[in-house]
Formats: C-alpha cells, structure tokens, sequence
C-alpha cells in the first residue's frame, strides 16, 4: 500500500515536471532554432533573417510580459526603447533599421551582426525584469500562448518563405 503510494506521488511529480518542462522546451526551440538562421547555420534569406531576429525580441518581449503593440517597427521598437540599456538600445535601433532595409530593400546583413544585436536586446530586455517575471518567462512563456497578429510561417529554417499556399524558395 505505502509502495503504491509512493509510486503514485512519483508519477505525478513526474507529470508535473513534464508539464513544466513542455512549454520551455518549446520556447527553447523556438529560440535555438531562430539562433541557427541568423547566424547562418541554416540557409536563409535576408529577410527571413531580420524577421527571426525582430520575432525573438517580440517572443522575448511577450515572455517577459511587456506590451507589443501593432503597427510599424519602428513603433515596436519605440515602445522597447525605455526597457533597455544603452548598448541595448542602440543594438534594437540596428536591428529595427535591419529589418525595415531587408523588407523593403534587398540588402544583406551580416549574419553575426544580427544574431548579436538580437542576443543583445533580448539579454537588456531580461535583465529590467524582477527575478519572478523571468522565472514565469522560463516555465511558462507567454510568447507560446499569444497570437502574434503576425505570420512567422514564412520565414522557415530553409529559407522558404509561405504565402496564400504558394512557396517562394
């Protein structure tokens, strides 16, 4: 009987762990997985670069609770702009300035400079949050709950970019 209920409460940590553990490992993949296009790991467009660069601040702004608001990005980054530090700062103007050039002109970032200034924004973004808003970002992550208003389909790890069912490679 005591073996059965230890085996019982084990089981249900166990499901409470997994529980847990899904919604980060999904945000953690997300992550890794943008991480890979803008250095180059996996091939890719300019665009579809600069959009996984501009959805991982998104995705880490909404994690962290802070509003995303509609609109341009450089109305985005605006509303970014007094939760970062300096150096934060200035790596989210590049990288708002980034994304407007890859989308509306066809100009190549270097894949290092993107995936830096990305790491940059989203490490000042984290660090003005409290201690619980972090944790609550890691086990829970907003991001994986929230509709976008955006499509992030069109920018895969292989450079395909998805419209009305057409691909563009």
């Amino acid at each position: 009987q005591i073996a059965l209920q230890g085996l019982q409460l084990l089981l249900l940590a166990f499901a409470v762990l997994i529980a847990i553990a899904t919604p980060w490992g999904l945000r953690s993949w997300h992550r890794s997985r943008r991480m890979r296009m803008l250095t180059g790991a996996t091939p890719a467009r300019a665009r579809h670069r600069a959009d996984a660069a501009w959805w991982e601040v998104r995705d880490t702004a909404l994690d962290l609770h802070l509003v995303w608001p509609q609109g341009s990005v450089r109305a985005q980054a605006a509303a970014l702009d007094g939760q970062v530090d300096l150096a934060a700062r200035s790596a989210l103007q590049r990288l708002a300035l980034l994304v407007e050039q890859a989308r509306y002109a066809s100009w190549e970032p270097d894949p290092q400079s993107v995936a830096e200034d990305t790491r940059t924004v989203c490490s000042g973004l984290t660090a003005r949050a409290p201690w619980h808003t972090r944790l609550a970002a890691a086990v829970w992550p907003a991001s994986l709950f929230t509709h976008h208003g955006e499509s992030e389909h069109g920018a895969s790890e292989h450079g395909v970019h998805e419209r009305g069912g057409k691909h563009e490679a």
